[in-house]
């Protein structure tokens, strides 16, 4: 957090820099005197990580022969000629680390611009072949007629393959995803952006026309972006209302007797802590926590709750870290890690991009009767 760094991000760097000054000498006295930034020394110590310390050093040695191996070079340049070099120092061992590779694989899900990422990380057979059979199964397609471009038609026969329904039909309705937005953009045509949680926000006309794909065709829809949209999903939208206290920018709380944040309260966590709570972390917030912990009394209850992701969840759990909340509407929460150092936490707005602190101060309870209700679709409910 003193670098304002993510977790993992930081991790990585000190483990690098170790072994970097460690092992390596001359590729540190080389980034001492300047001759590569901070980026470049990370993406040639990247592939470096899994060699062992007489191997770096071997590594070193080679690279003080080659001094202009990595001169004028880019990132993804440095880091596959790092890769190169491994390889060539490692021999007959790289054959384990891609078996080891094979045992880590899995799938990641990333926001990009106006989208959503997916990255597989797959044994290097098993990648290959999912491509080249999508590259022709695509082709076939597109020989036979098909309108779409080469790389549409991959992407939806990726999403058939994994929902196992048609690539030309609408995707099932066991598979659900949220909806935020105010009763103003929803129906009386308010240009307020909404929140896909897992995602972020989205233009409340794109918003309607999610919800508007449901519903009868009228003379304002246009006809061809909903049958674009309809070809995609099939909409059965069930309406939520949701209060926010009075400022209309946070979501009210919600109580609970139970040991851990369970149903309406953990879902009410996750739509008011899209990230994890922890400043510059950059994980997927999975955990619902107790600011003040259980085990000490902490009550289950929204004021008292938190999203964080699960290195964070267990790292406060340290020796001299204790977190406390200093405000209820809007949350917001104080971290002190072992140090002298202390950082708050506050979650973005449920509307509007940023707080106005003067209308926070002049906010009362007796207010509540001017609470803004905001909607919550659930664009694909799940199987009763």
């Amino acid at each position: 957090m003193a670098r304002r760094r993510s977790q993992n991000g930081s991790l990585a760097y000190v483990r690098r820099m170790r072994f970097l000054i460690a092992d390596l000498p001359y590729l540190f006295s080389r980034y001492q005197h300047g001759d590569f930034s901070e980026k470049l020394i990370m993406a040639i110590l990247a592939p470096l990580e899994d060699m062992s310390r007489a191997e770096r050093r071997e590594f070193d040695a080679f690279f003080a022969k080659a001094p202009t191996m990595f001169d004028t070079a880019s990132v993804s340049e440095a880091r596959d000629l790092s890769q190169k070099a491994v390889d060539k120092v490692r021999g007959e061992n790289r054959d384990e680390d891609i078996e080891r590779k094979t045992n880590h694989r899995g799938v990641s899900f990333f926001k990009g611009k106006d989208c959503v990422r997916l990255n597989a990380s797959l044994p290097i057979e098993v990648g290959i072949a999912v491509e080249a059979s999508l590259e022709h199964e695509a082709q076939q397609l597109k020989k036979a007629g098909d309108e779409r471009s080469i790389s549409q038609l991959k992407a939806d026969l990726l999403v058939s393959r994994l929902t196992g329904h048609p690539s030309d039909k609408p995707l099932p309705i066991k598979l659900h995803v949220n909806l935020v937005m105010t009763d103003m953009a929803l129906l009386m045509d308010g240009n307020e952006p909404a929140t896909i949680p897992g995602y972020g926000t989205v233009p409340a006309d794109y918003a309607r026309r999610l919800v508007e794909a449901y519903d009868e065709i009228d003379d304002c829809s246009p006809i061809s972006e909903l049958d674009l949209l309809r070809r995609r999903i099939r909409v059965f939208p069930t309406i939520r209302r949701l209060y926010t206290m009075p400022g209309g920018q946070d979501l009210v709380a919600m109580d609970s007797k139970e040991r851990l944040f369970k149903g309406s309260l953990r879902k009410l966590l996750q739509l008011r802590d899209p990230y994890c709570r922890t400043p510059y972390c950059n994980n997927k917030p999975r955990h619902a926590d107790h600011v003040h912990q259980h085990s000490k009394g902490g009550k289950t209850s929204c004021s008292n709750g938190c999203m964080k992701c699960e290195f964070c969840n267990l790292a406060k759990e340290a020796p001299g870290w204790t977190e406390e909340v200093v405000r209820e509407h809007p949350h917001k929460i104080k971290i002190h890690p072992p140090g002298e150092v202390t950082y708050e936490s506050s979650p973005p707005p449920i509307i509007g991009l940023a707080r106005i602190d003067k209308m926070l101060s002049e906010q009362i309870d007796g207010r509540k009767k001017n609470s803004q209700n905001v909607r919550i679709i659930r664009i694909f409910p799940e199987a009763s």
